[in-house]
Order: structure tokens, then sequence, then C-alpha cells
């Protein structure tokens, strides 16, 4: 293990970096969101326009993770933050004189394409920078880092979009991400080039096949377990991307500084799932973590109760919350646990490509489950909670299959 022991400036200096990036990219995304929603009322094109923005992350995030591991991941880090930061600021001139759904589509792709080369550098970078045995809490840091953002990002885009010109918004999220880039510049992590003896497409295709094969082949329970994570990605977290702010904005007809706090309690239960990681890690093995998953399966159910509820909307908003609540905490406990499991069985030369291969795999049906939402929601719109409740079955019997797969983990002798 190479880089700082314990907690060092290298590792705080990527915390804050993040935090500032990710709070801006936070406002940014709720209030995008919002308006294409308020514009069109529409589900289908809400839908559509957040599955197409995911497609860049899917098809690109191998490649992004290829590069993190021959390009010095710092230099990634900064060169897109700087890229994001003047994407925004010309977004918001355009946004006067453009077709507003089809630039905001068009912006949200290439966010996608960037998110798709600057996320792999990020998880990849951890385990350079602390220890193995701090590896678990520096994961969970980072989840409350971006659970922090998620929090404040939507309290503050709620306002902001009820009272202050978008423009000003998005000049915001623009030095947000200026402020990221300066800070990421100060930040050394260890990096040796690698000497490129082959073209590019072989180099991307030799990477793409090791680490098919470290999956495939030395890690099988992982590898199917990808496929159970990119099923709950389909039927769970599409279902909150989409339901959410549908049943909130178009069902019930709250206001925008409604779904401004429903975002934030997503967040606030990112962070307890977070700290609760740190808690529960030296007492519960992966191998028993699909708990959590069923938990948080079942955290779907008084979203459903809420959605039926639209005479008492209040009364439907508390439900809700308390639903997204127990959801997000113990989906977040146990990505948490999934993503140390990931970096402790990975060699850091490995780490870049493995870890987007790991993303790119776990959230390629993302998209087709917010595309489908979309279009549910609109069909089903005087039967919301028939969907949700649909959602939540296929998630349970998700969960169940990770437990099947996850008892030959104990079975192998591995632990966490």
């Amino acid at each position: 293990m190479q880089g700082n022991k314990g907690w060092g400036k290298d590792f705080i200096l990527m915390v804050i970096g993040q935090i500032i990036s990710l709070f801006g990219n936070s406002i940014l995304r709720f209030v995008l969101s919002l308006y294409v929603l308020d514009t069109t009322h529409s589900a289908t094109i809400f839908g559509g326009i957040l599955a197409i923005s995911m497609i860049p992350s899917v098809v690109l995030s191998p490649i992004g993770g290829i590069l993190s591991d021959r390009i010095n991941r710092r230099n990634i880090m900064v060169g897109l933050d700087f890229i994001t930061s003047a994407l925004i600021l010309g977004f918001a001139v355009l946004l006067k004189v453009s077709h507003p759904i089809l630039l905001i589509g068009t912006v949200m792709i290439i966010l996608g394409c960037i998110q798709a080369f600057y996320q792999p550098s990020v998880q990849a970078s951890i385990p350079s920078l602390v220890d193995e045995e701090h590896l678990m809490a520096a994961n969970g840091m980072v989840a409350q880092v971006s659970a922090l953002a998620s929090l404040f990002g939507p309290i503050v885009g709620g306002f902001l979009y009820a009272f202050v010109d978008m423009t000003w918004i998005l000049v915001i999220s623009t030095v947000c991400f200026f402020i990221s880039a300066v800070m990421e510049c100060f930040i050394k992590i260890p990096f040796v080039k690698k000497d490129r003896t082959q073209g590019i497409l072989q180099m991307v295709i030799g990477d793409i096949k090791e680490a098919i094969h470290f999956l495939k082949d030395e890690q099988p329970i992982l590898f199917k377990m990808l496929f159970i994570i990119a099923a709950l990605n389909l039927f769970l977290s599409a279902l909150l991307a989409v339901g959410l702010p549908y049943i909130l904005n178009e069902t019930l007809q709250l206001g925008s500084q409604y779904y401004g706090f429903a975002q934030a309690a997503l967040a606030i239960g990112s962070i307890a799932g977070a700290i609760l990681a740190g808690i529960v890690s030296k007492k519960v093995s992966m191998n028993k973590s699909y708990v959590f998953l069923f938990v948080a399966c079942m955290g779907i159910l008084p979203i459903a109760i809420g959605s039926y509820l639209t005479e008492i909307p209040i009364v439907a908003y508390v439900f809700i919350i308390i639903g997204e609540l127990v959801c997000i905490m113990f989906a977040t406990l146990f990505n948490v646990f999934g993503q140390t499991f990931v970096q402790t069985r990975t060699p850091n030369a490995l780490m870049g490509k493995i870890m987007a291969f790991v993303m790119a795999i776990a959230t390629c049906a993302y998209p087709l489950g917010q595309a489908m939402y979309g279009v549910l929601f609109d069909v089903l719109k005087n039967q919301v909670w028939l969907v949700i409740l649909i959602g939540a079955v296929l998630s349970l019997l998700v969960s169940v299959a990770a437990q099947m797969n996850l008892r030959k983990l104990k079975e192998s002798g591995a632990t966490i």
C-alpha cells in the first residue's frame, strides 16, 4: 500500500475538493431536472433525459478507468473540473438564446461523459492515499462527503430555483467547479507512468479483457454481484430518481421547496448509512450485507403508501420522507461494504480499470430503468402507487438473489 499513513493532507485535500465540486453538481442537477419537469410536465421526457445523460457514464467508464491507471489521477480530476466550470459558464450564456430542453439534454450528456472519466480516478485514488486499515473509514468519509453535498445542494437549489434567476444558479455551480479544480492542483497521488507498446485501440481492448478476466476468473462471486446490483439500479434506484420528483411535483402538487427537502432527506439517509458503515464494519461481514439490501427495499413500501394518499398531501409527504430515508440509508451502507470489498481484492495497478468496469456494469441498467419508469408514471399517472409497489416487489426479489450469491462468499471463507 502506497501513500500517506492515516489521514494525510492529500486525502483531506481531495475530500475538500469533492465537497465543493459535488455541492455545485448537486445544485446544478437538481435545478436542471426540476426545470425540465416544470416545463414539460412529462415523466416520459424527464425520465428520457435522465436516461440519456446516464449512457455516457456506462459506455465510457471502462475507458475512464483505463486512463486513470495510465495518467496521473490528480491531473485527470483537475482538468475535468476546469472543463466542467467552462461548460456551465457557456451553458449560462447560451440558455437565453437556445431551445432550453434540447440544450439541457446536451449539457447533461456532456456532464455524463465527464463523470465517466472523473469518478474512476477518484475511486481509484483512495487506496493510494490511506492505509488499508483506514480504507473502510475513508470510503465512508467519501460517501459522507457526497451525501453532505446532496443534503445542502437541493436545499439551496430549491430556494434559488424559487426566488433567483437560473443564470445565477449556473454561476454558483461554475465557481464551485473552478475552486475544486484549484484545490486539487495541490494533491500528490503516487503515480508510476507505464510505457505504451501498443496502439490506443489495442491498449483499450487489452485492458478491458484484463479486467473481465480478473473479475470473471479470479473474483466470480463479485462478478455475479455486479449484475445483481445492476438489477437493483434497474428496479430501485431508477424508481427513486424518476418517482420522487414526479410524485411530489405532479401528483401531490407540492412546491420546489418540498422537493428540495426530499432530496435533502436522501442525503441525510446517505450520511447516516456512511456513518453506520464505519460502526458496523468490524461486526458484520460482507456475506451478511444482503440484510442491508432487504431493509432498503422495504423502505419503498412507505413511499407506495404516501403515493396512494393523494388527498392529504402533507401526510403523504411524511410517508415518502420516511421511506426514502430508510431506503437510501441501508443502500448506502451496502454500497460502502461493496466498494471496500472490491478495493481490498484488487491490485493497485488494476484499480482504475476494475473500479470503472464495476461502475459500468452496475449502472448499465440505470438508464433503462429511468426510461421505463418515465413511461409507466405517464401511463399510470392516476395509480402511481401501483408503479411504486411493483418496483418494491421486484427489488425484494433481487435482494433474495443477492442473499443466495453472498452465501457462496461465506463458503469460500472470504472476509471483509
